[in-house]
């Protein structure tokens, strides 16, 4: 141990703060999706055993922290009207929370922001029992989602949707009334990490 050269006045100690030693552990997994329409980052994940809130950052490279909230109970948690940049990563990490412990994080794998266009020429083919529908590939997508809507376009009750890496996508049509309109809509999405061949 070295000593330099040194004088030093110590004050008086502060009163004690009393706290209980405890930890959180990381949750299980953290799932973030950016829907491009809306604009809505949405955080999934599971509740951490015995933490009563979650403590919730979302980081840009280069940037740093861009936006924090607290959240309880178990995801998700919408962050509305977010406009991410073209071209810049993004992670979100999760803690467990209370009044004096935080927690070890969960860190989703990063998320870079491409913008992706609607998938064009959509056909639709009506079987008996399902629905395929084919499309156009959209540039950088991994894989398509399509969703069976109602004649005016709103959700339906029971959510009729399926996923594949590539067109067509057949959809179970078993649900759907007879003689009753209803919509297709299609849509691309990047996955990191990208799913399995």
């Amino acid at each position: 141990m070295s000593i330099n050269d040194t004088a030093t006045i110590t004050g008086p100690y502060s009163p004690a703060r009393t706290f209980l030693r405890k930890t959180f552990l990381a949750p299980d997994a953290v799932s973030v999706v950016y829907k491009m329409a809306s604009k809505d980052l949405i955080v999934d994940y599971a509740k951490v055993d015995k933490a009563p809130k979650h403590h919730i950052i979302v980081e840009q490279q280069g940037k740093g922290q861009i936006l924090e909230t607290t959240h309880s109970d178990a995801g998700p948690c919408i962050f509305r009207s977010i406009a991410l940049d073209p071209g810049a990563t993004y992670t979100v990490s999760v803690h467990g929370l209370d009044d004096t412990t935080i927690g070890a994080a969960r860190v989703s794998p990063p998320l870079t922001f491409v913008e992706l266009l609607p998938p064009s020429q959509v056909v639709v083919v009506n079987r008996p029992d399902e629905v395929v529908v084919s499309f156009g590939s959209v540039e950088h997508a991994h894989r398509y989602t399509a969703e069976i809507v109602a004649g005016n376009g709103d959700a339906l009750r029971q959510p009729v949707t399926a996923t594949a890496k590539e067109s067509p996508i057949t959809l179970d049509a078993t649900t759907l009334a007879n003689n009753t309109n209803y919509g297709v809509r299609v849509w691309a999405e990047l996955v990191n990490p990208k799913p399995m061949e």
